[in-house]
């Protein structure tokens, strides 16, 4: 089995997870290596994150500041950020940036680094393209059976 039909087949795994509140209570709890229990009036959130090529959801709940995401669907993100950097540039310039490389440089940094440039990307992208986006910043991230899952905090920038 080659590495794209591996990819194919996690991304499909990924979207056949039922997210309800008592999974993603097990899921934060896995991540954060908490115990904490799901309160009996606790709610599900489901939110998008939107860029200028796709949305992705991510889940929460009503007592929990954070959000989950699978690493796929944020790690897509990071590459819709790089690529509607470049286009926020002014015409011209955009063809000597390499988007690739600025998202290649989101995945392999520390996640205080990535944060920081991903939070800069969105600043510009906000002030160029009259935007209005938040920044979803990587926090921690775990396994749960299985998927990976990326814990994200929303800032609004």
């Amino acid at each position: 089995m080659d590495t794209k039909e591996l990819i194919n087949k996690l991304n499909i795994y990924e979207q056949e997870v039922e997210l309800t509140p008592q999974v993603v209570r097990n899921i934060f709890n896995t991540i954060t290596l908490d115990d904490v229990e799901l309160e009996e009036d606790e709610e599900l959130r489901v939110e998008t994150i939107k860029t200028m090529y796709n949305e992705y959801k991510i889940y929460g709940l009503s007592y929990e500041s954070g959000y989950i995401i699978p690493i796929g669907d944020y790690q897509n993100y990071l590459k819709d950020v790089a690529n509607e950097f470049a286009q926020a540039l002014p015409d011209g310039l955009d063809d000597f940036f390499p988007s690739n490389e600025l998202y290649e440089y989101l995945l392999k940094q520390d996640k205080r680094v990535a944060n920081s440039y991903l939070t800069s990307c969105i600043e510009f992208i906000n002030k160029n393209k009259d935007t209005d986006y938040y920044v979803y910043t990587n926090q921690d991230q775990g396994d749960y059976e299985g998927v990976g899952y990326i814990l994200v905090d929303e800032e609004m920038v």
